[in-house]
């Protein structure tokens, strides 16, 4: 759960302003922080909160490798076929961080050819200062957050949560408008000498129902036309398996209902296969023997005991509600998580891979 945030093309009264705006979404990273701008783009500013989930020493963003000086990276995603991308194209990567593949895939295969070869979930913000472009896209389904402020004048604003632009608007002179990046497509900007931007291409690369332009971790030869269970399985399966891909342990979420009972015992699976060296944890919302808490613990007493359970809710946030508000402050034309056992659940797998190096796989698309 990091924080990307980007603003163009606006020339506010002095550089606290922009930290004051950048600091709104410091929750979401609370390892390190980066903000940064180069001389060669007038008013324009690139900045990141870390969670780090892979390579600790050398995914700092915005990212920038010896080979191409000239672009800046800022995501928040996990590319599960960074590597098979790697092999296919001849790429020779810098660093171990899986979002390093998207540097690669722009300068080898061009802009309209990155979002549709990445297997991940991600938001990315990539600027280019020798060609005086910006490159915005999306996973396809939405799972990780991105907001766009955009003016009627040309600038220019991303990021991870709206709270991070909503107060920049005030130093607009021109129409604005705040809404979330759209899934499944991505933008093409040209940079003008102010620093303010010209949309280029603006494409949905993504949907429902198309077909990968990457090398699917299951490939479409392998599924059956005539039965749905098996390709249930193996998809999900798969879907669990990539996963994996994370220098911190992991662990899941566990109801004890079907869902969550079938990526924990998929989690299991995969696990030992991979000689993990380590029990899965697992967690459960609930207070006291709320039917949650008994039907998780009845299912690990049956099924597992390579999963070690961990209740949540009334030993560490009882009586904490209203510690969490400014985490899920969204304007009120947007909406949010209305679940509040996610909003918890949000913040505990937070507050989890902060303090105990973990991460947490889980059954809905909510970031």
């Amino acid at each position: 759960m990091c924080g990307i945030w980007a603003l163009f093309g606006l020339d506010v009264p002095s550089l606290s302003h922009i930290c004051k705006n950048f600091e709104q979404i410091t929750h979401r990273g609370p390892e390190a922080f980066k903000l940064e701008f180069d001389q060669a783009i007038k008013n324009g500013y690139l900045g990141f909160h870390r969670l780090a989930i892979v390579d600790n020493l050398q995914g700092m963003q915005p990212m920038r490798l010896y080979q191409y000086p000239h672009l800046f990276l800022l995501c928040n995603g996990e590319i599960y076929n960074y590597q098979k991308l790697g092999m296919e194209h001849g790429f020779t990567y810098t660093t171990h961080c899986d979002i390093e593949v998207i540097i690669h895939l722009y300068v080898h295969l061009g802009s309209n050819n990155v979002t549709r070869m990445l297997d991940g979930v991600f938001a990315f913000c990539l600027m280019d200062i020798k060609n005086r472009r910006i490159l915005i896209g999306r996973d396809p389904y939405g799972v990780r957050p991105l907001f766009q402020l955009q003016s009627d004048d040309g600038q220019l604003g991303i990021c991870s949560e709206s709270k991070g632009l909503i107060n920049i608007t005030k130093q607009m002179a021109s129409k604005w408008s705040l809404k979330p990046f759209q899934p499944g497509s991505y933008e093409e900007y040209e940079i003008l000498n102010d620093g303010r931007t010209k949309l280029l291409t603006k494409v949905n690369y993504y949907q429902p129902g198309d077909k990968a332009h990457f090398s699917a971790f299951v490939p479409y030869n392998n599924l059956s036309s005539t039965d749905v269970h098996e390709n249930i399985r193996k998809l999900l399966s798969a879907a669990v398996k990539k996963r994996l891909m994370t220098d911190r342990e992991v662990g899941c979420l566990l109801s004890g209902g079907l869902d969550s009972s079938l990526i924990a015992a998929l989690l299991v699976k995969h696990a030992k296969e991979a000689n993990l060296p380590y029990k899965i944890k697992s967690f459960a919302i609930g207070m006291g023997d709320s039917p949650d808490i008994i039907a998780a613990r009845q299912y690990l007493k049956n099924k597992y005991k390579f999963l070690y359970f961990r209740k949540v809710f009334e030993k560490h946030y009882g009586g904490q509600a209203e510690n969490f508000v400014p985490y899920f402050w969204m304007p009120r034309w947007t909406k949010g998580v209305s679940d509040p056992s996610a909003r918890f659940i949000t913040h505990y797998k937070a507050d989890v891979k902060n303090n105990e190096n973990e991460t947490v796989i889980k059954n809905t698309k909510n970031n």
